[in-house]
């Protein structure tokens, strides 16, 4: 208990047993039930008990949960320092090349973001990420608009996200369930509009809880994305579907390149798979996917006028911000880098125009399929640093500590449909013989590769 009249109060605990190899743990000292008070009531301090005695055996889909985590923050943080929606020459004429993590200031921002610190498209993840470690399963959109209420200071959001998330959380106190947003009696954001790239940028997670199974990674992202889109014939429900397939897929041990984008494409509209393999097409033109040249073209596909893919003719609202071109850009990455981490996001920070969002989707994407293979040490440090030193964030979870809490839950979701299979139940309902036959398939490969014993 706080006192009246003072700010602070200690707590004391001791960390016992700590000598086994096993995940991160994160204390979590949050303030509820606040009274005679009335500014800083949403406050949460962590404590990170670091590993330091090897890691416990884990399958490969752990590593590609942590190097999709990485990759994902990553992208934003890199890809932040660099975003003022100009083209790759006025990007390197002002900066240079840039390959390495620096302090940022993000859309007029009053404050310096520390280097290593990711942005709004991060905060969002991050709230993604809480509740699916919390809940040890898949969520659905009201667990994560309770963590929203729980998580989220109105002041701190000023400092690290879009008007539409500020106004979203207002929603959400006012009462207003997940089914009536955006649109609600209150009015909606007036900076939320069609096509913008959410549904590939933002939902990371959820492939990560859904591992293999890219049926259940869309259903989850159509459930989040009716907090955002006006439309829920929006069509970047379609390109969100082709890429958080793409991810799942990728999580796989025995996937490649190929099976991965094929396996994605089968998900695809004709017309959206045509044109994710013109700009795949490009990215096979050229040899060294580091060659300016190949940025510029598959850049122009979507801002030269003259293309039939030019993304400025089909979004109004955020044009440098479509989901054709963050979902277009990051398969081509994917396949000129084979999948490489720390290539596709210097490359998405130096292309110009929308690059903390394009770098983040692709580089996730990446690590998705190749884990922490080729993520340099120095840029975990830093990427952990950011998070340590950004009082404005919603979470302090490390990012080893997020992608143990993830892989957990990718573990107690399979448990979980270990159990129903012998009960042919779930939540009380009987399993139809469809949904138990895709429980055993499911539960079948997740042993296969490690996941459960």
């Amino acid at each position: 208990m706080i006192p009246a009249g003072e700010s602070g109060a200690s707590i004391k605990f001791r960390v016992i047993n700590d000598d086994v190899a096993e995940d991160e743990e994160t204390v979590v000292i949050r303030i509820l039930g606040a009274s005679m008070a009335n500014i800083a009531t949403i406050e949460s301090h962590y404590y990170a008990i670091r590993n330091d005695d090897g890691e416990p055996a884990r399958s490969v889909v752990y590593d590609r949960i942590y190097g999709a985590t990485l990759g994902f923050r990553a992208g934003c943080s890199m890809g932040a320092f660099t975003e003022y929606n100009w083209p790759q020459d006025r990007i390197q004429e002002i900066f240079g090349h840039v390959d390495s993590f620096h302090p940022f200031k993000h859309y007029g921002d009053t404050w310096t973001h520390p280097a290593g610190a990711t942005e709004d498209g991060g905060e969002r993840h991050k709230l993604l990420c809480t509740a699916i470690m919390e809940k040890q399963d898949r969520i659905n959109y009201q667990e994560l608009k309770d963590v929203w209420l729980r998580d989220c200071e109105m002041e701190d959001m000023e400092y690290m996200t879009q008007n539409y998330d500020r106004v979203l959380l207002a929603f959400a106190g006012w009462g207003v369930p997940p089914a009536d947003m955006p649109i609600t009696q209150f009015g909606k954001p007036r900076d939320l509009g069609e096509h913008i790239h959410l549904t590939a940028r933002t939902f990371q997670a959820l492939p990560c809880i859904n591992a293999g199974d890219p049926e259940n990674a869309i259903v989850d992202m159509n459930d989040m994305g009716k907090l955002y889109y006006e439309d829920p014939d929006d069509d970047a429900f379609q390109w969100g579907a082709v890429y958080n397939a793409a991810m799942a897929l990728a999580m796989l041990p025995d996937a490649t390149i190929e099976s991965v984008i094929d396996g994605a494409l089968a998900y695809a509209t004709p017309e959206i798979e045509e044109e994710i393999r013109y700009v795949l097409a490009i990215s096979e033109k050229y040899d060294d996917p580091m060659n300016r040249d190949f940025w510029q073209e598959l850049t122009d596909v979507y801002m030269d006028p003259e293309s039939k893919y030019n993304a400025f003719a089909r979004i109004e609202k955020y044009p440098n911000s479509s989901v054709y071109e963050n979902v277009g850009y990051a398969f081509a990455l994917f396949k000129a880098t084979n999948a490489n981490v720390q290539q596709s996001v210097v490359i998405a920070t130096n292309r110009g125009y929308d690059t903390d969002c394009t770098a983040a989707s692709a580089a996730a994407l990446c690590g998705a399929f190749s884990g922490t293979a080729d993520i340099p040490q120095d840029w975990i440090e830093t990427l952990d640093s950011g998070i340590a030193n950004n009082p404005y964030t919603n979470a302090h979870f490390t990012n080893k500590a997020t992608a143990d809490g993830l892989y957990r839950a990718l573990q107690s979701k399979v448990y979980r449909m270990e159990s129903e299979i012998k009960d042919k139940k779930s939540d009380g309902q009987e399993l139809s013989k469809a949904e138990l036959k895709q429980h055993k398939e499911y539960v079948k490969l997740m042993k296969h590769h490690g996941v459960i014993q």
